[in-house]
């Protein structure tokens, strides 16, 4: 959190932008750090202003910042713009997502920062995702797990973005040839999680189980047994994951590649479990990131079971979402 140290550091800064120091950048650090972690339990859409603010004063930071600290400077800006990037995203602003995460290369390149860099890539194939674009995602996943200076946390990520996307084709072949070298990224990574930027907190053992259950719940659509294995690797994936962010978007949205898992089983009652969980998290957050999935999940559950009392609870509470 931030400390009155740190309050002062930066509103000296803000009084001689071109003069920031080391314990001014450090001090910016602090405050996107806290602002991550707070944004895990009140969603994106709480701390999006906040966070625009701050990257006002970053940029004048970065613009006037002439001195030896500059790398630093940039490597926290870059930081800060994947930070907002994702947000965006998460709030369905696309084309001013993609702005950021084009900002974020920008200053990560001039910071050489190539885990910075591979995360503004493997964002703009997560962003793919969402508009539906199999094809960038694909492409941009797989550029952004090709340089080999990033963490093997970070090619895993999105070496697992890559097998989804090439699940979502249809295309079982490439998904399992690419989700093994997600795999063994992923187990390197977690032997080694002191070489995870700070702002990949996140990737542990747990979120890349969960994101190893998301690539079967695709194959699994026309095969049961990797549905069934979607299902494991969920649940297990979810069930590990640190309490802190359990009630996060990210982990909701997975919550939904579960769901949709018991809809391939022929489990609509558990389906429905999910989604309320979810339903619940969306509500408090007021989560448009959540929205489409848990439309989908739904649309899924009426097709089949219209007349099932767990699907029709769910009606009111979905057609309450605020529309996609």
């Amino acid at each position: 959190m931030l400390t009155p140290d740190d309050a002062e550091r930066l509103a000296l800064a803000a009084a001689q932008p071109g003069r920031i120091g080391l314990p001014g950048i450090d001090a910016l650090a602090a405050v996107l750090m806290a602002t991550r972690r707070l944004e895990d339990s009140v969603g994106s859409a709480a701390v999006l202003a906040p966070v625009r603010q701050h990257l006002t004063l970053v940029e004048r930071f970065v613009i006037d910042a002439r001195s030896a600290v500059r790398p630093r400077l940039c490597r926290v800006a870059a930081d800060l713009a994947l930070f907002y990037g994702w947000l965006l995203l998460s709030t369905r602003q696309f084309d001013a997502a993609r702005i950021w995460f084009d900002r974020t290369t920008e200053w990560g390149l001039e910071a050489d920062d190539a885990d910075l860099v591979a995360g503004a890539l493997s964002f703009k194939g997560s962003m793919a995702y969402y508009l539906e674009q199999p094809g960038p995602m694909i492409g941009l996943s797989h550029a952004g797990k090709r340089d080999r200076r990033s963490a093997l946390g970070q090619q895993a990520y999105s070496a697992h973005q890559e097998a989804r996307g090439h699940a979502m084709v249809g295309d079982a072949e490439a998904a399992a040839r690419t989700l093994d070298e997600a795999t063994e990224l992923a187990l390197r990574a977690v032997e080694r999680p002191d070489g995870m930027p700070s702002w990949a907190y996140w990737y542990d053992g747990a979120f890349f189980q969960s994101q190893q259950g998301a690539v079967y719940r695709f194959i699994g659509a026309a095969d049961p047994k990797r549905n069934d294995r979607s299902i494991a690797e969920l649940e297990a994936g979810l069930g590990a994951l640190p309490p802190g962010s359990r009630g996060a978007e990210w982990a909701a949205g997975f919550r939904c590649e579960l769901a949709q898992a018991h809809v391939q089983a022929g489990d609509p009652d558990r389906a429905c479990a999910i989604v309320a969980d979810v339903l619940d998290i969306a509500t408090g957050t007021g989560s448009a990131y959540l929205t489409p999935s848990i439309r989908r999940v739904h649309a899924l559950l009426r097709r089949s079971w219209p007349d099932l009392p767990a699907v029709r609870e769910l009606d009111d509470q979905v057609r309450a979402l605020r529309s996609s």
